[in-house]
């Protein structure tokens, strides 16, 4: 009965997965500043789930593959220039997307990988623009 009322009643748009993005932004007003401010909502979790930036029609620049299947590159949207990660995204990503402008939905976060502080995107969603 559930399943014929699921049918009845949800159409494709519905069973397609959206990203909450908590505010659009310009990569010029990402700093360390702000990356620490918000360390201060800490602990995140369930109830309080870190911030989530989006920035439409972003360039990723030099994309590459790293570890097991992680996918590592420069986001760039004419403002500013922010490196980013999406663990486990490398074989997500669809041939040409990084060719074309796309929309990132990210976490702020200092990576600080071997000893070396540097801001990062924790990529959440990646399509292309459109």
């Amino acid at each position: 009965a559930f399943n014929a009322c699921a049918r009845a009643s949800l159409t494709p748009d519905d069973l397609v997965p959206t990203q909450h993005v908590d505010a659009v932004v310009s990569l010029r007003d990402l700093d360390e500043d702000l990356e620490k401010l918000l360390r201060r909502l800490e602990p995140c979790g369930a109830g309080n789930p870190m911030p989530v930036f989006g920035v439409p029609g972003a360039i990723a620049r030099d994309p590459r593959t790293v570890g097991a299947n992680h996918l590592k590159f420069t986001l760039d949207d004419s403002t500013g220039q922010l490196s980013a990660i999406g663990f486990d995204w490398a074989d997500r990503v669809g041939d040409g997307w990084l060719r074309e402008r796309v929309d990132v939905a990210f976490r702020l976060e200092l990576n600080d990988f071997r000893g070396v502080p540097d801001l990062q995107g924790r990529v959440m969603q990646l399509k292309p623009t459109g």
